[in-house]
């Protein structure tokens, strides 16, 4: 398994998420519901793809 914690790409990911985590609490009902759960998930998609880019076997150094 592929190791991707110290990658500065992977933690400059998840601190996005987990600022838009914070932000989108602030946001009003019907904006969390809709603008907010797309920031989410695509700042969560981000980190996916990196961990998922990380461990393809046709790296390119």
């Amino acid at each position: 398994m592929a190791r991707y914690e110290h990658l500065p790409i992977y933690k400059q990911a998840l601190d996005v998420a987990v600022h838009f985590e914070k932000v989108v609490a602030g946001f009003s009902r019907y904006h969390k519901d809709t603008l907010g759960t797309e920031l989410r998930h695509q700042s969560r998609a981000v980190v996916a793809q990196v961990m998922r880019a990380n461990a393809a076997r046709d790296q390119v150094p």
